[in-house]
C-alpha cells in the first residue's frame, strides 16, 4: 500500500512540475521604435499564453497590443533593457488611453523620469506594440 501511495505522489509531483513549466512562455514584441535590441515579455498565465499564440497564428485579430506595468529592474530574459513588464500585469488590448502610449525607445531615454509624468502608475500600453514571435529562453 505504501508503494502505491509513494508512486502516486511521485506521479503527481511530476505532473505539477511539468505543468508549471508549460505555464511560462516568452515572446518577442516590437513597437514603432527603431529598436537596437530585441524586447521580450514573459507570460505565466496559460490563458494569456494561448491568446498570444492565437495572435501569432492569425486566429486572434482583436486585443493584439501589449499592456502592463513596467518595473525598473533588468531581468535575465530581457538583458538589454534596465526595465521589464511585470508578467502578472500583462494583458492584451485593442484600444487604450493615450496616457500610457510611449515607445520602448522613449522609456529607455527617459528611464529616470518614467512611472511619474509619462506613465502614471508605471502602466505602459504602446499602441503600436505587436508580438513578433514566441522564443525559447533558458
Amino acid at each position: 500500500m505504501k508503494i502505491i501511495v509513494v508512486s502516486l505522489l511521485v506521479v503527481f509531483a511530476i505532473i505539477i512540475v511539468s505543468s508549471s513549466k508549460d505555464n511560462i512562455a516568452y515572446f518577442e514584441i516590437k513597437d514603432d521604435s527603431n529598436l537596437m535590441f530585441r524586447f521580450f515579455i514573459k507570460l505565466e498565465d496559460q490563458e494569456l499564453i494561448n491568446h498570444a499564440r492565437r495572435i501569432l497564428s492569425g486566429k486572434e485579430t482583436n486585443r493584439t497590443h501589449i499592456m502592463g506595468k513596467i518595473y525598473k529592474e533588468k531581468v535575465k530574459y530581457n538583458p538589454n533593457y534596465p526595465f521589464h513588464i511585470v508578467p502578472d500585469s500583462i494583458s492584451f488590448f485593442q484600444f487604450a488611453d493615450d496616457h500610457c502610449d510611449v515607445t520602448t525607445t522613449f522609456i529607455t531615454h527617459n528611464y529616470d523620469d518614467e512611472c511619474g509624468g509619462s506613465l502614471p502608475g508605471c502602466i505602459w500600453c504602446p499602441w503600436q506594440s505587436q508580438l513578433v514571435q514566441e522564443v525559447k529562453i533558458k
